[in-house]
């Protein structure tokens, strides 16, 4: 005689059916952290996919413009090319970058700078003798 092993249905107990049921609801568990760890790190590539974009992007329109914006020392000069005017000057390339108005607090802080550097050009004028200064308050 010969023994065969075949799959047929079988009635399940009581607590079969518990167990089964406390595995179905833990492997739910496990597919709901499953499925939240998905959507995070599809976030977080998107995410990633999105800068570099970004950072591609830019450095396509620096290339295509030829240049990019860079912080350049300049020196302002004041009351030139008129008075109450400034002057910015790039000091790598000793190019103009424009004139403005200067505000009106730059017209008042530079007064005293004005007088110092009319002294250094023409010095500090004719002496006054003691007697004809004007008494110390």
């Amino acid at each position: 005689m010969k023994k065969v092993t075949l799959e047929l249905a079988c009635q399940l107990t009581g607590e079969e059916i518990q167990d089964k049921g406390r595995a179905i609801a833990g492997y739910m568990v496990q597919y709901d952290e499953s499925e939240a760890l998905k959507k995070a790190q599809a976030k977080e590539a998107a995410d990633e996919l999105k800068a570099l974009r970004t950072k591609m992007s830019d450095l396509a329109q620096v290339i295509k413009a030829g240049a990019e914006l860079r912080p350049v020392e300049c020196e302002v000069r004041f009351n030139v090319p008129t008075v109450g005017t400034k002057r910015i000057v790039r000091k790598d390339t000793n190019e103009l970058v424009r004139d403005e108005a200067m505000s009106p607090d730059e017209q008042q802080n530079n007064l005293f700078d004005d007088l110092n550097e009319l002294d250094r050009m023409f010095g500090s004028g004719p002496e006054v003798p003691p007697e004809d200064q004007p008494p110390a308050p």
